[in-house]
């Protein structure tokens, strides 16, 4: 009889669209039911495999030169940026939970979101959190493998990859696009091959935009908006903007790490405006590397010992 572990299998392909995971877990359980004598059930099994309308998502959705799949990460508490992007997140959430509520009303959630901001403030995290509170796979498009030098190649494979199969058979998923800006570039008057290709990339994008299925979110990342053809903010639910780090939100930020790395030390007001002039993921390194260097080297946390490695951060 089909083991646990085929029925994990199982499982897995089905929860992260794994087509030829779920083959081959069918085609096992169904060549053990047929040895145990289940000719009926196994056979069955086999031509529900064969049929030539299995979901296109599933077909698909193991392109894995295409994406990176991850699951679980980071919750919203463990991000660290002011008030008013946690409550646009939390409305995301909520219309995604809602969704057939909306829908039953001629409504629509918001599932196209686009993340605004310099390097290091979070962006990437984000669509992480986003994907752990919804409880649904991160599917971040490879991009160098999408990236074609073929001209016309790009377009088409975006749109192939983009999220607007049919509601029925759409995979559940956050599908995030980082540093946007390569897909979004201003439409240019067209003087060259190249022209040419941005321009249909661009065109492609807007078009399929309009189609993100309900049960989907595209999340897109960019520090470079100001490039961006005007029409392409037009077709985003919610923009959310990561400001820089400030005075407060190093101090924030300082406070959520520091039962797991520093109970005992109070950073001074010269050390969080030293501090405040890096990202966010900055200076949790420098907050790590105070850990590290205290445990190697039996040494205090204390201010001293953070503006040396601040020092030695604007250094390299």
């Amino acid at each position: 009889m089909p083991t646990t572990q085929d029925v994990k299998k199982l499982i897995s392909g089905i929860t992260f669209g794994n087509w030829d995971e779920i083959y081959d877990a069918g085609e096992t359980i169904a060549s053990k039911l047929i040895k145990q004598g289940h000719r009926a059930d196994g056979d069955w099994i086999r031509e529900t495999l064969t049929r030539k309308d299995v979901p296109k998502y599933l077909q698909k959705a193991n392109d894995n030169m295409n994406y990176h799949v991850t699951t679980g990460g980071a919750s919203l508490d463990d991000l660290i940026v002011p008030p008013m992007v946690k409550e646009q997140l939390r409305q995301i959430f909520k219309e995604y939970q809602k969704r057939k509520l909306l829908k039953d009303n001629g409504l629509s959630n918001a599932n196209k979101i686009l993340l605004v901001g310099n390097p290091g403030t979070g962006k990437t995290m984000t669509a992480g959190i986003i994907a752990h509170e919804l409880g649904l796979p991160l599917r971040t498009l490879r991009q160098e493998n999408v990236i074609n030098s073929l001209m016309g190649s790009t377009a088409k494979k975006l749109s192939a990859l983009l999220p607007i199969y049919d509601e029925a058979g759409a995979f559940p998923a956050v599908y995030f696009l980082d540093e946007f800006d390569t897909f979004a570039s201003k439409r240019l008057l067209a003087q060259t091959a190249s022209d040419r290709e941005y321009n249909e990339i661009t065109n492609v994008l807007l078009k399929e935009m309009d189609h993100i299925n309900s049960d989907c979110l595209l999340v897109c990342a960019t520090n470079l908006a100001a490039g961006f053809d005007p029409a392409v903010f037009r077709r985003f639910d919610a923009i959310i903007h990561f400001p820089d780090a400030n005075v407060d939100t190093t101090k924030q930020l300082i406070i959520s790490l520091q039962d797991k790395l520093m109970p005992n030390y109070i950073p001074s007001g010269n050390v969080l405006k030293k501090l405040s002039q890096f990202p966010p993921s900055i200076i949790k390194k420098i907050i790590e590397n105070a850990k590290k260097t205290s445990l190697l080297d039996e040494v205090e946390i204390d201010d001293e010992l953070f503006l040396k490695l601040i020092a030695e951060r604007n250094s390299k």
